[in-house]
């Protein structure tokens, strides 16, 4: 088999994806050959587009006797070949054990072996792929690296399918199993119910971001792993606070210690929609449609659709790394007996800390079963008289009542208030302006249940 690159146009235009019958073939331009992959900018041919080179890489390959080829979208109508003239990786490429994960422990190798870091807290990851692309690996060896940091931090699982975190429960602090999300709903209650607090100590010590947890001071990261999103968010009854709730985590991030990462496979807009703009380290794995990629990474100047399965290749979206684009990547591997293994070794480090006492450990031997709050019910009568707005509110209608739609006004006139405890800005499209309201205007905040407060 010819290993030039120099046939890549004959071998192209053999695989059908040649000049069309009196316009000009594709144009490559010049090479570049990092380690034991070539990289080739290209201009497709007349009447074709980037994307419609994908159904040729097998054959290009073939021709080039070449291990993998892939094409990668530039824009403007240019893409690049990569030609993989070798397996970069082996069949499995071990997770291994980090010095300190406090300074980042790696998950991934990309082609020209740079390893990928990440650290226990401050970043949060969205995993998304067909069955058995390797999502899972790249999850575990997320998990592995947060269970190995010590002095105060938390990690705990939500597992829908009940049998993906068989093994952690010496290190986790809480596992929610099962396809029935009440105890999935309580879990992320009581964690951001933790974020909360933690944030509350952090204000009052000066903390503006918290990387390493301090449990001298009160203060221990979270860690929060869930597998099957998809079960997730297409349950009617929990889905929704589920969202809302991994979505304010997401919000907080090193603000109160906390990150997350997520699975899930054949995502759609509407699903991941509202958190993914908060998860700013993305991996994409084998998909089935370029739609998929779009959901997952934001964009689809990549295609996985192409990528061998059951290999754990994705191509990786990492916050602040602009200038390498989407690198494909191969995530690393644990075996069952090495998380298990794992757990047991770092079960010292799972800190005392009950989350708000609302879920039980994952080591219990007898668990308490809690029992549902009763809903609260308004009392039978008359409804109590409506409260006029202080006269002269700038978010009063002509009647005098306030609404908080009213609000955005009062924010166009730059006197928007933001809230005593978190500073943060209200969102005033989901603002509630506070009923007892007599000198003042009070808006509560969103994020923390607290009052922010704001002279009329």
């Amino acid at each position: 088999m010819a290993r030039s690159i120099d046939l890549l146009p004959a071998i192209v235009e053999a695989a059908g994806q040649g000049a069309v019958k009196g316009a000009p073939g594709p144009e490559f331009d010049r090479s570049r050959r990092r380690g034991s992959t070539t990289i080739v900018p290209f201009t497709p041919a007349v009447g074709r587009t980037v994307r419609q080179m994908n159904a040729a890489t097998e054959a290009i390959a073939d021709g080039l006797g070449a291990h993998m080829v892939t094409v990668d979208e530039l824009g403007r109508g240019r893409g690049a070949m990569v030609v993989m003239w070798e397996d970069p990786w082996p069949e499995v490429i071990r997770w291994h054990w980090p010095a300190d994960p406090w300074d980042g422990f790696t998950i991934a190798t990309t082609t020209d072996g740079r390893p990928i870091t990440t650290r226990p807290v401050g970043t949060h990851w969205l995993l998304g792929g067909a069955t058995r692309s390797g999502k899972t690996s790249m999850l575990h060896g997320l998990i592995a690296g947060s269970m190995t940091a010590r002095g105060g931090h938390i990690v705990v699982g939500i597992d829908p399918k009940g049998n993906e975190f068989n093994g952690y429960g010496p290190r986790m602090s809480a596992i929610a199993r099962g396809m029935n999300l009440a105890d999935a709903v309580q879990l992320l209650r009581a964690v951001c119910a933790h974020a909360r607090r933690t944030a509350e100590l952090m204000g009052e010590y000066g903390i503006d971001e918290l990387h390493r947890p301090d449990p001298e001071r009160g203060l221990h990261t979270v860690f929060v792993a869930i597998d099957e999103l998809k079960v997730i968010v297409q349950d009617q009854e929990y889905g929704p606070e589920c969202l809302r709730l991994i979505d304010e985590l997401t919000f907080l991030r090193t603000s109160a210690g906390v990150s997350v990462a997520a699975a899930i496979q054949r995502p759609m807009a509407n699903e991941v929609g509202p958190i993914r703009e908060n998860m700013l380290n993305r991996a994409c794995f084998k998909v089935k449609s370029q739609d998929q990629t779009r959901v997952i990474l934001g964009h689809q100047d990549v295609d996985p659709r192409h990528l061998p399965a059951r290999k754990g290749l994705a191509y990786l979206d990492i916050e602040g790394d602009d200038d390498v684009g989407c690198p494909l990547v191969k995530a690393h591997y644990l075996s069952r007996e090495d998380r298990a293994a794992l757990a047991q070794a770092t079960a010292s480090a799972r800190p005392d800390v009950e989350l708000g006492g609302e879920v039980e450990r994952a080591g219990a031997a007898n668990p308490v079963v809690l029992p549902e709050p009763e809903p609260k019910r308004r009392a039978r009568g008359k409804r109590p008289p409506r409260r006029k707005a202080p006269e002269g509110c700038p978010v009063a209608d002509a009647s005098g009542m306030a609404y908080a739609h009213r609000l955005r006004a009062w924010q166009e006139r730059g006197d928007a208030p933001s809230c005593d405890v978190c500073a943060t800005p209200v969102e005033w499209s989901a603002a509630k302006v506070d009923p007892d309201m007599t000198e003042e205007v009070r808006v509560v905040c969103e994020t923390c249940d607290k009052v922010a407060r704001a002279a009329a």
